[in-house]
C-alpha cells in the first residue's frame, strides 16, 4: 500500500476491509485516490466476490462499489478468480474533502 501519511481515517476503512472480507480471498493491492479506494485480489470463486461486494454496500463508509474486472486470465492453473473493485467514499463532513 501505498499511504502518503497514515491518517487516522483509513482506521475505519481498513477495519472495515478486514471484517468484511470473506474466507477464501485475499487483496493483492489497494490504493486510493482523493474519492475512493481501488480494490485488486484474488478468489476462489465469482460467488466469494459477490459476497464482498454486498458486505462493502452495506457499509457506511461507501457511496458505491462496483466489481470493475473478473478474470482468470493472471492466475497460475485457473484456480480461482481474479478481480478489480472500485468504492467511492461517502462525504464524511460538511465539506467536499472526502480524502482520507
Amino acid at each position: 500500500m501505498e499511504f502518503e501519511l497514515i491518517s487516522p481515517k483509513i482506521i475505519p476503512v481498513l477495519n472495515s476491509l478486514e471484517n468484511n472480507m470473506p474466507a477464501k480471498l485475499s487483496f493483492t493491492s489497494l490504493s486510493k485516490d482523493e474519492t475512493g479506494l481501488m480494490i485488486e485480489g484474488e478468489a476462489s470463486s465469482q460467488e466469494v466476490i459477490a459476497e464482498l461486494l454486498h458486505n462493502l454496500k452495506n457499509e457506511d463508509l461507501f457511496e458505491y462499489v462496483v466489481v470493475e474486472t473478473i478474470s482468470t486470465d493472471s492466475l497460475e492453473n485457473n484456480q480461482g478468480f481474479y478481480f478489480t473493485m472500485q468504492c467511492q467514499f461517502k462525504n464524511m463532513g460538511g465539506d467536499d474533502d472526502v480524502s482520507i
